[in-house]
């Protein structure tokens, strides 16, 4: 049977970029679907601000600045020299340094100019808004986001520990049910490597001693699981 296991699993600057760069995304998009709605705009008016939005592909528009912002800031923030942004404060201030919100802002804006059919009036509040939608309502969401990541964080970690008290009973059906367990978060998740690579060495060990037929793994074996994770 051919060895399959998660070889492109390392994790780069650039990859804890790309990471704090989709939660800070994620974070935009639901403070602008909720911030537009704050605005008490008519509900013909404001379906047609959100097509207006999806025409302009602001989230699109807005991931580029974020991407931009992340990659200029984020190299000089600590925990991107041990290869994981996990914490609020770490990506908040990347937000300060390079004025992302200013930035996101000129996007709200543009998005607002390119539509069309939709009064003056109109776009005045929504772009008064930009402010109301990057302020609480943005940080709100974006402590939101990484609590979530953080809470599958958590139970990546737990499944981990199972998955050790299952491989030391040689418990077959336990270390898969824990392992798919691990996959499944593992899609949902892109930071803090640590969890990341732990729950990444145990599917890859497990794939591996699938593989041979054994729990026992010579040192080899062992030493290129670390290299993997």
């Amino acid at each position: 049977m051919e060895l399959e296991l998660n070889r492109g699993i390392n994790l780069s600057v650039g990859d804890s970029i790309k990471n704090a760069a989709a939660t800070v995304n994620e974070a935009f998009n639901n403070a602008l679907d909720k911030g537009v709605e704050k605005l008490n705009l008519e509900n013909g008016v404001l379906t047609k601000v959100k097509e207006g939005f999806k025409n302009f592909n602001i989230k699109d528009v807005a991931s580029k600045t974020i991407d931009t912002a992340m990659k200029t800031t984020l190299k000089s923030v600590a925990g991107i020299k041990a290869k994981t942004v996990d914490n609020i404060k770490d990506i908040g201030k990347a937000i300060r340094d390079s004025n992302l919100k200013a930035g996101l802002k000129g996007v709200i804006n543009l998005g607002v100019d390119s539509m069309k059919g939709i009064p003056t009036a109109v776009k005045k509040v929504i772009k008064d808004g930009a402010d109301l939608i990057l302020g609480e309502t943005f940080d709100d969401e974006l402590k939101r986001v990484m609590t979530t990541n953080k809470n599958t964080l958590s139970r990546i970690n737990t499944k981990c520990d199972n998955f050790e008290k299952a491989f030391s009973k040689n418990d077959e059906k336990s270390m898969k049910k824990y392992v798919d367990g691990i996959s499944k978060d593992l899609q949902k998740i892109s930071l803090i490597s640590e969890t990341i690579n732990r729950g990444k060495e145990i599917v890859n060990r497990y794939e591996l001693m699938k593989n041979k037929g054994s729990t026992q793994l010579t040192q080899v074996e062992q030493e290129l699981l670390k290299q993997l994770a």
